[in-house]
């Protein structure tokens, strides 16, 4: 299945009442794992004011059920359950002292909306269980799908108490829980891909086996050795669905890389008046650097490497040492997202924490020979936007963020060149 070309959006709200597609006038939709929740927004064309006079299941916290149907093939794919209106908006251009023109409504996750504040005193037990058990939880006035195999176990061994106080629970989970989190002591992600909660580490992640393959579409294939490679390329990963790429964008590392990436740390014993030192690890590697994988090499700028102070320690007060330790794994999520390649295509359906294979040409190395595409391979959906062509509102675009936590190679692949500049991973 390739990407959907002619597309009808079905908007549906509080379960009965149907959006004309004439009155269709666009829709954006956006989730990402780092934000962990989905939104977005549709266009209502209100030519005659109906809409705005009735008002009828446009308030705030009204159901919203969005499907995608391809026309070809009658395929429907929903964009998410527990979707509700968040606030909406109006520019009344068509006539204004009669209220005509385009309404704006926001849409996302239920839990944007329920909010529970009460304080609460959870007993002690595994990070991931609590995490579950407060997900399930109606106390908000809506609990939440949890798959099996979505909440993996977390690190910690469940021996201290947890306490929610003048917040919400998505703020609990966020700020007093998360941070706290690793599994196999790497940091973890916890989000809603639409279908259910997910809790996992990048690694869990990226264990996954591709969905689907990025390429060129046909007519950009020069060769019939190279259409050939791709037909192979998708029979041994087992694909069934592939993307012609329209855009694409690519960026290695961010600001967030350099700041605190390498802390030290202390735990004091005040009995003996002795200490444990230590520094924080690369946890986020794939495989050790070896003459057949680029896996644990980091594009740092070697002026970094030389220049960073050592003398600076993290101290963490009245912490026991698995949630020290937690904290400390946790401040190298941002290695997940070193490597972001964003890829445009027709509407692909696809979501987020997922993988996806990405397959280029061969390209010409740095010693003149013909070889494999660095960025080929795996990646991880990290962000998914869906949106529709403004000209064409039946026209709907997928832009497809995938990340590597590092380079994932061989030395017969493009040369990446200047390998000194670049900083290992031990």
């Amino acid at each position: 299945m390739a990407s959907f070309q002619n597309t009808v959006c079905k908007i549906r709200l509080n379960s009965i009442t149907d959006i004309p597609v004439e009155n269709y006038a666009g829709l954006y939709y956006y989730n990402s794992i780092k934000d962990g929740l989905p939104y977005g927004y549709f266009d209502i064309n209100d030519q005659s004011g109906k809409y705005m006079a009735s008002f009828e299941n446009l308030q705030i916290g009204a159901e919203v059920e969005i499907n995608i149907v391809d026309i070809d093939s009658e395929v429907e794919y929903p964009l998410g359950k527990n979707l509700v209106i968040l606030n909406s908006e109006a520019v009344f251009d068509k006539k204004a002292d009669q209220f005509m023109g385009i309404i704006r409504v926001w849409f996302g996750h239920a839990w944007f909306l329920y909010k529970d504040v009460k304080n609460h005193a959870y007993q002690p037990m595994n990070s991931a269980k609590l995490i579950e058990k407060i997900l399930k939880s109606k106390d908000r006035g809506i609990a939440f799908n949890v798959e099996k195999g979505a909440i993996l176990e977390t690190d910690d061994e469940g021996k201290i108490a947890r306490y929610k106080v003048c917040e919400t629970d998505w703020d609990f989970i966020q700020n007093k829980i998360l941070p706290y989190c690793a599994i196999n002591q790497l940091p973890v992600h916890f989000f809603n891909d639409t279908i259910t909660f997910n809790l996992k580490s990048f690694k869990d992640l990226y264990t996954q086996n591709p969905m689907c393959v990025f390429m060129p579409a046909e007519g950009n294939l020069t060769s019939q050795e190279q259409i050939n490679k791709i037909q192979n390329f998708i029979k041994t990963n087992n694909i069934k669905i592939s993307f012609p790429i329209q855009e694409s964008f690519l960026k290695i590392g961010n600001i967030e890389m350099f700041d605190e990436l390498f802390p030290s740390f202390y735990f004091e014993n005040l009995e003996k008046g002795t200490f444990f030192t230590g520094q924080k690890r690369l946890g986020n590697k794939i495989i050790s650097r070896s003459g057949s994988n680029f896996g644990n090499i980091l594009p740092l700028d070697q002026k970094f490497m030389f220049q960073s102070s050592g003398s600076s320690v993290k101290i963490i007060h009245n912490r026991q040492a698995i949630d020290s330790f937690s904290l400390l794994f946790e401040t190298g999520k941002n290695l997940d997202f070193a490597f972001n390649l964003v890829l445009q295509t027709g509407f692909n359906g696809m979501i987020i924490g997922k993988t996806a294979s990405v397959f280029a040409p061969d390209t010409l190395g740095r010693d003149g020979k013909e070889k494999e595409h660095w960025l080929n391979g795996k990646w991880m959906i990290n962000t998914i936007e869906h949106f529709n062509n403004p000209e064409n509102y039946n026209q709907m675009y997928s832009r497809t963020h995938l990340v590597r936590s590092n380079f994932i190679g061989n030395d017969n692949k493009t040369s990446l060149g200047l390998s000194a500049m670049m900083y290992g991973a031990p």
